[in-house]
């Protein structure tokens, strides 16, 4: 969906190939027809390959940073949590904060912008939901920083428990 978005911004093929960084620093597009058609097909290929590899990483991590920035704001994550109960208006979603509907919007600009929500437009009525993809994604990659610091703090524990041992036993003796 981000490569779609990619080539749409750079309006034709050859400029959404410039958006995947092709082509390459150092790319001799004459050399590689001299060598053969299965020269050229390698080098295209992985050229491009390391390109869309690159672009993939660097739009999971600006998707990320995106939900981050977005639930960073209390009155963005209060409004996450209305959205968690259903479908609301912009109205709706405004009431409790005391804010211009225009203000209410440029916040959900913003979780719409992370992939947070998403709008129906109805006439003159703008109805929004919850998507929790990015927001589970985003748990995924909390969740693995929980693995990395229980097994640090597990070893904390065991490391504490033994000097109280050790401890114990000298005051004993």
């Amino acid at each position: 969906m981000r490569c779609d978005r990619a080539l749409a911004d750079q309006g034709t093929l050859r400029g959404g190939l410039a958006a995947f960084g092709w082509p390459p620093v150092g790319y001799d597009s004459v050399t590689p027809a001299r060598t053969g058609v299965a020269d050229r097909n390698l080098h295209l290929r992985s050229a491009l390959t390391g390109a869309l590899n690159n672009q993939m990483v660097e739009y999971q991590k600006q998707d990320l940073d995106q939900v981050f920035h977005a639930l960073a704001d209390p009155t963005r994550r209060a409004m996450v949590r209305q959205l968690a109960s259903g479908q609301q208006t912009v109205t709706e979603l405004a009431r409790p904060y005391e804010m211009s509907l225009a203000a209410a919007s440029k916040h959900l600009k913003v979780l719409e912008g992370a992939g947070l929500m998403t709008r129906i437009v109805q006439g003159r009525s703008h109805r929004c939901s919850l998507d929790p993809r990015p927001l589970a994604q985003a748990l995924a990659w909390l969740r693995s920083y929980s693995d990395f610091w229980d097994e640090r703090l597990d070893v904390l524990d065991e490391l504490l428990s033994t000097r109280a041992a050790r401890k114990d036993l000298n005051e004993r003796d």
